[in-house]
């Protein structure tokens, strides 16, 4: 969880303030991990691959607002939690276009706010379990349940 996350969750439980739903869910791929404090841009540690040969990050879009019913769309892209466990993963598959260039090797990801390249703040960062290099006339794709977000 970065440290912009952390703090929304602050002003939601413990202050006056209320943490907004996402309306943008991006998956961003990166070849060095990203840290707590980075953000979109990932001046900090983390680097998005090339903004080039075709890649935009994916969006798992939150089109509903965030109010958690079985119509929201919200729901329609990440599934509910199961027994108190904490967790949701993708619903659905994620899947970035296909590469007209040399991305680079994947050995991280980012859920971010924004969908432009370099813009908006980090939610979640983790690195992948195994990189991938995404080179010209590949498409990379995070298979249903492959995203899993914890909170324990």
């Amino acid at each position: 969880m970065s440290d912009f996350t952390e703090d929304e969750l602050v002003k939601h439980f413990f202050r006056t303030g209320s943490a907004a739903a996402a309306s943008v869910m991006a998956v961003a791929l990166l070849t060095l991990a990203a840290s707590d404090a980075d953000d979109g841009t990932f001046a900090d540690t983390g680097t998005e691959v090339t903004n080039a040969g075709g890649y935009e990050r994916a969006n798992n879009a939150n089109t509903g607002g965030g109010a958690s019913n079985t119509t929201d769309p919200l729901d329609a892209n990440w599934t509910a939690t199961a027994g108190g466990d904490g967790q949701t993963d993708n619903a659905s598959a994620i899947t970035f276009g296909t590469a007209t260039g040399n991305w680079g090797t994947v050995a991280a990801i980012a859920l971010c706010n924004n969908a432009t390249w370099g813009a908006g703040e980090v939610y979640f960062h983790t690195a992948v379990d195994t990189s991938k290099a995404v080179n010209t006339d590949d498409t990379a794709e995070f298979a249903i349940g492959a995203l899993t977000i914890t909170f324990a």
